[in-house]
């Protein structure tokens, strides 16, 4: 009963597939040929919905192709204003903007706390952390939740009208609170909100689960007699948020899953009987009861079908069965004489794999193809088109509004300078490239209590640069304990960095893109170890290199991909730490890797500069890049198998009974460190530096002087030391050299 795909996004790798990003292009070809005509925001009137989350285009026209009018929109608090007043809307408005040109109906649930909104900012904010979660916590203020429900009702205008307050709050996992505070908190300002910004705007709510001993608000409350109870959970529930916020609720949704369409028609219509004696009440009593009056749309159903292709799942439903039992429910919901229950929504529109376990509640399949299902219905629809033509439009004062113009990102910007040079981790040539520095007091992400308490302690520099072929990234790390995890999928929970890319600077939003690259790197000893959790098409040709030296670490990374002059990259790096008990949290350049996967966040990394007749400044060695050994060394970038762990979808949390954990943040399914061997003379001064070069102090600054300097100049020059680096406020900052520079022989040259 929960919005699996949604729930459970932010897990390394995400889901590189991305339901439409690719896989829907031979399937559009044959599905598209009998779409009807289309027009604007037609069919309003009709009972066929189905949920999509977040779709793309490709998907939107495959459902329009189908004959559905409403589609179900995840609009994730969490998600779109990740940062207070920073808002994230080019996902949405590009989904919302093509779900209208096609004449598709949008009906958008609003849900899901940012962690900025909290009390306890220390929450997990990982999707689906159920008790422990950022995303199900109570906000703080009120005014915050009106604010966000104002601006988006405000920005979609008439091309939204319709907006669901919350998802299934009476389940742990989507809402902590209580009932009061749903009704009080939730539903009342948010109802007020939608309707001070479009008078036109429709509010619907609760979306309760339909389950009853799991309900966080009632599950414990019912009847018992001679030892055995009957848990009343749901009834109770709607029946109290009518009572109390009833008002403010222009049309009642509800969420039900059953064993096939007629006992789902019967919990609707008739409740649920054992041995001739009725036990739960129906939806339609509890409705006539508490608001006989009102709208009710069934906005959740549907059933998980049997595992295909070699993946794994919890399905137990056959195809076939599927597609009878979901027409059989428009069948017999047309024929029934409740005129209140006007809409269906099936769950879901696709199937996807997430952590090894199949979700196939869809009428598509995860590779595109469709079920048994999406084609029995679309000949329903098709052949059973709503005759909306006697019905009473919604209020639509403007029938075409203009498409909505995507507010600029408010990401990081950043230029990238030519730099070429060698994967190593030393980090000789990157003077040219200006350093973003992350403070433990203003860039530090938490996931348990513990905090960095100083520079020392935690702070980093990120630099990007290019060649041809290669984007360049460098981070440079004061870290006074360091303490790496290098199993395989594992790097990410010990200190290392993740470094994610952007390639084609699409901003995907929630997940990755087949263009994307993410990274884990980590050091232990004389060896580099790093993998690709995400890479196109499963090639991990990356070459990366990290040295740990005195208190700090270096980290280098190439990644291969077109390179032009004026080209723009989206770009993000976190530094994870761990200073002895496990992962406390991390530096980030901008969010979008450690909580959940979001391109759309990352800062926007523009290649400036022409190339000249050299491979950079000081430099002329060429680049060492993928396949290219011009050190000796043999950079392993880190290997793949192609697993990779999706948005970490439940791993056991199933429609129906939400009762199963979400997994960790961070966890790819990843194979294979790359290692860099060394084949130097150990006795050999690093390349470039003369034997005896200048010491680096645990401080990270030179203290080193020729035998000719006298005392005098040896303190001027530790005073300059000491102011340059620290920064304004007196926060320790990178030392003055890199371990090259500095005569400092890494660990890999001993």
């Amino acid at each position: 009963m929960c919005s699996i795909f949604d729930l459970f996004r932010g897990q390394p790798g995400g889901d590189k597939r991305d339901f439409g990003q690719g896989w829907m292009a031979p399937v559009l070809v044959i599905l598209l040929l009998l779409a009807p005509p289309v027009a604007k925001a037609e069919n309003a009137c009709s009972i066929y919905g189905v949920n999509a989350h977040l779709p793309s285009a490709d998907q939107l026209e495959v459902i329009k192709a189908g004959g559905i009018d409403w589609v179900r929109f995840d609009f994730n608090w969490r998600d779109m204003e990740p940062k207070k007043g920073q808002y994230n809307w080019g996902p949405w408005d590009n989904a919302v903007n093509k779900a209208h040109d096609l004449g598709l109906n949008v009906f958008a649930t609003i849900a899901y706390t940012p962690q900025w909104a909290v009390a306890n900012t220390g929450c997990d904010p990982t999707p689906g952390a159920n008790k422990n979660g950022c995303g199900a916590t109570p906000f703080v203020n009120v005014a915050d939740w009106q604010s966000f429900v104002t601006a988006a009702v405000s920005r979609y205008g008439d091309k939204v009208t319709h907006w669901g307050m919350w998802n299934e709050p009476n389940l742990e996992h989507f809402y902590l609170g209580t009932l009061d505070q749903y009704v009080y908190d939730i539903l009342i300002p948010g109802s007020a909100a939608a309707k001070a910004a479009n008078p036109n705007a429709v509010v619907l709510g609760p979306e309760l689960a339909g389950l009853t001993k799991s309900s966080n608000w009632n599950g414990d409350q019912g009847t018992c007699v001679f030892g055995g109870c009957i848990k009343n959970g749901w009834e109770i529930d709607l029946a109290q948020v009518l009572q109390k916020g009833g008002d403010s609720i222009d049309i009642v949704t509800h969420h039900f899953y059953s064993d096939d369409d007629d006992e789902l028609m019967q919990l609707i219509l008739e409740g649920q009987f054992d041995f001739g004696v009725q036990t739960h009440s129906s939806l339609k009593e509890i409705m006539q009861a508490n608001a006989p009056e009102k709208e009710v749309w069934l906005t959740e159903w549907g059933w998980n079908t049997k595992p295909y292709g070699g993946f794994s799942g919890k399905g137990k439903t056959n195809e076939s069965d599927q597609a009878v039992w979901a027409k059989g429910v428009w069948e017999k919901v047309q024929a029934d004489s409740w005129s209140q229950l006007t809409k269906f929504f099936l769950y879901d529109f696709h199937d996807g794999e997430f952590a090894g376990t199949l979700w196939a509640f869809g009428i598509i399949r995860e590779d595109g193809q469709p079920k048994p299902a999406y084609n029995t219905l679309k000949d329903y629809f098709l052949s059973n088109p709503p005759d909306c033509a006697n019905v009473d439009p919604d209020p639509d004062p403007d029938p075409d509004p203009d498409p909505i113009e995507p507010d600029p990102a408010p990401t990081p910007t950043y230029d990238a300078p030519w730099l070429a040079g060698t994967t190593d981790g030393l980090l000789d040539e990157w003077d040219p490239a200006a350093a973003v520095k992350l403070l433990f007091d203003t860039d530090w992400a938490a996931i348990n209590n513990g905090k960095p308490t100083s520079s020392g302690d935690l702070s980093a520099e990120v630099q990007v640069g290019w060649s041809g072929g290669l984007l360049r990234i460098s981070v440079y790390v004061s870290d006074d304990e360091h303490h790496a995890n290098t199993q395989s999928g594992q790097y990410w929970n010990g200190d290392n960095i993740q470094v994610a890319i952007d390639v084609d600077h699409d901003q995907q939003a929630g997940s990755y893109a087949s263009d994307d690259y993410e990274v884990g790197i980590a050091v232990e000893g004389a060896q580099t170890f790093s993998e690709c959790y995400v890479a196109p098409g499963d090639n991990c040709d990356v070459v990366a290199a990290a040295v740990r030296w005195d208190g700090y670490t270096t980290y280098e990374l190439a990644v291969p991909m077109p390179t032009e002059t004026g080209k723009k990259v989206g770009v993000n790096v976190i530094v994870n730490e761990d200073d002895g008990a496990g992962r406390e949290g991390w530096l980030e350049w901008t969010p979008g890797i450690g909580f959940d996967k979001n391109p759309s966040v990352f800062a926007t990394v523009t290649l400036v500069g022409q190339p000249g007749g050299s491979d950079g400044p000081g430099d002329d060695t060429g680049d060492t890049g993928p396949g290219d050994d011009t050190t000796g060394d043999d950079t392993g970038p880190g290997d793949t198998t192609g697993g990779d762990t999706g948005p970490g979808d439940t791993t056991g949390v199933e429609p129906g009974d939400t009762t199963g954990a979400g997994v960790p943040t961070d966890g790819p399914e990843t194979d294979g460190p790359g290692g860099i061997p060394s084949d130097n003379n150990p006795d050999d001064p690093p390349a470039g530096e003369p034997e005896g070069g200048a010491a680096v102090d645990s401080d990270g600054c030179s203290a080193g002087s020729s035998p000719a300097t006298g005392g005098l100049a040896l303190l001027l020059l530790s005073l300059m030391g000491l102011i340059l680096c620290r920064d304004p406020a007196g926060r320790s900052l990178r030392p003055l050299r890199s371990p090259r520079r500095a005569g400092y022989r890494s660990p890999r040259r001993r």
